[in-house]
């Protein structure tokens, strides 16, 4: 109890050291001990520790610290999460009201995704899902979608974790049959899921992309396969791509041409 006591104790200080570039840009040691009021000797190893793991960089000329690329990272991705989130509404509701079903966005947050956004269905009987929620990324629509579109590396290294994780009797945990679904996905801009996570759930989904031309999350329609017959996820299909590539578009994502242009068609 003591040592997990201390343990928390340590993040805690910890996340006062990131705090305190709030109101500076830089800090030395004894500034932070200052700051923060601390002993000189646990700001150095809180702030060795967070070097360390690349939240926070040195200046070898000046001694002092600030924030690292990593800090960065995190808050562009905030950014796009934030962005995503207030563009993605009108493209929701409009689906939403189309497919009488629940609409949700989703996001990858390490090797799961992360629901930010839902619209749900009116329906009595319907798909219940919460943001913040985490899910697979082999499992489901909205993971598989995301998935698809990830580096060879990052899709190597999810699927080397054997055996991946039965949800159902309809998960995928083959790694060369959800190797093709991802191959399937990727060449058709959309994927499917029939009770893969729930069972009596179906869903369609189409990937969203990024000004950067990365992949910025998915959109999905889910609902009770008893209304989601495979008829009406083909009826589905058109306005549910059409509504990503709108919001991708929305986030500055500029689609390339196909090869040989308009004669190709």
């Amino acid at each position: 109890m003591e040592r997990a006591y201390n343990n928390l104790k340590s993040v805690s200080r910890a996340t006062q050291v990131l705090a305190a570039f709030l109101k500076a840009e830089e800090w030395s040691i004894s500034g932070l001990a200052r700051e923060l009021s601390l002993h000189k000797s646990v700001a150095h190893r809180l702030v060795a520790t967070l070097t360390t793991a690349g939240f926070l960089i040195s200046d070898e000329r000046s001694g002092l610290y600030r924030l690292g690329p990593i800090m960065a990272q995190l808050g562009d991705q905030v950014e796009r999460n934030g962005r995503l989130h207030r563009f993605a509404r009108p493209y929701m509701d409009e689906l939403a009201r189309l497919s009488g079903e629940t609409l949700a966005i989703q996001v990858i947050q390490g090797d799961h995704g992360l629901c930010v956004d839902v619209v749900e269905s009116r329906q009595a009987m319907r798909l219940t899902i919460s943001p913040g929620q985490s899910f697979p990324l082999h499992a489901g629509c909205a993971g598989k979608v995301m998935l698809a579109y990830q580096s060879p590396a990052f899709i190597d290294r999810l699927l080397s974790r054997a055996p991946l994780q039965r949800y159902t009797e309809r998960t995928i945990t083959d790694p060369v049959a959800l190797r093709a679904d991802l191959d399937l996905i990727r060449s058709r801009g959309f994927g499917f899921s029939d009770g893969e996570i729930t069972p009596g759930a179906r869903s369609l989904g189409a990937p969203i992309f990024s000004a950067n031309g990365m992949l910025a999350g998915s959109l999905v329609i889910s609902g009770p396969s008893t209304r989601l017959s495979q008829k009406r996820m083909d009826q589905l299909v058109l306005p549910t791509t059409e509504a990503a590539a709108g919001l991708s578009a929305a986030l500055g994502f500029t689609a390339q041409p196909t090869e040989g242009g308009d004669d190709a068609l």
